[in-house]
């Protein structure tokens, strides 16, 4: 069954037996309200933050225990991958670095390999964003992305839209009147769409369109140009 725990400013998603939920709730005894800096989700982007809180979420590993998730919440944020193996095996700690989960540290992956492994040297593809959280979710079981939104298959033109992403790439323009604008390129939970921000409306969000911030927006879809023009930041 799935359990859902709310607790202060952490949220906890597993799957488990009635008898796991006592275990879990006591390890939130214990945390208290501490906020934890995760850098185990992709590194750029960091724990997702909502509403000033931050929120962690775990799906169960196969066979990891309630002591297994005790040293893992003792070790963050993590300073070293070493600080891993313990824990987690080779395999899912490498899955890690490909996903760029420890780019923190170095963002030589191809570096990160070798120290870790030693002798085990081979070039790491940079792989695309949901080939990254793809890796993760397979290392870790955990997705911080599941809560995004899902763009329709069948919109329509001047449809109004209310979405949540993570903003991948800001593309700063200046129109016929020298005024500027954006191009925005947002990653869903299914797939990329692209958002124009006016003048005015930049102007006014300006510090919130950045690489690697989650935007909670509204807009109209243009189906001319297949993007959605924003009305306004949620």
């Amino acid at each position: 069954m799935e359990l859902k725990i709310y607790y202060k400013n952490i949220y906890l998603n597993e799957y488990l037996k009635n008898s796991k939920k006592k275990e879990i709730k006591e390890i939130f005894g214990e945390i208290g309200e501490k906020i934890i800096n995760l850098n185990i989700n992709h590194s750029k982007y960091q724990t997702i933050i909502y509403d000033k809180n931050n929120y962690l979420g775990f799906n169960l590993i196969k066979n990891f225990t309630i002591d297994d998730y005790k040293k893992i919440l003792k070790l963050r944020p993590i300073k070293n991958p070493n600080q891993l193996k313990n824990i987690l095996t080779n395999t899912k700690i490498e899955n890690l670095i490909k996903s760029g989960t420890f780019d923190f540290l170095n963002e030589n992956r191809f570096m990160l390999l070798n120290n870790l492994f030693e002798n085990n040297i081979y070039n790491v593809d940079d792989y695309n964003f949901y080939e990254q959280i793809k890796f993760e979710k397979e290392s870790t079981g955990i997705n911080f992305f599941n809560n995004f939104s899902e763009l329709p298959d069948d919109i329509k033109n001047k449809q109004n839209l209310i979405l949540k992403g993570i903003i991948d790439f800001v593309d700063i323009n200046v129109d016929k009147n020298n005024n500027e604008y954006a191009k925005l390129k947002v990653l869903l939970n299914n797939k990329t769409t692209y958002v124009v921000i006016f003048n005015d409306k930049y102007i006014e969000y300006k510090d919130s369109i950045k690489k690697g911030h989650v935007i909670n927006f509204e807009g109209i879809y243009n189906k001319k140009f297949n993007n959605i023009n924003l009305r306004k930041i949620i």
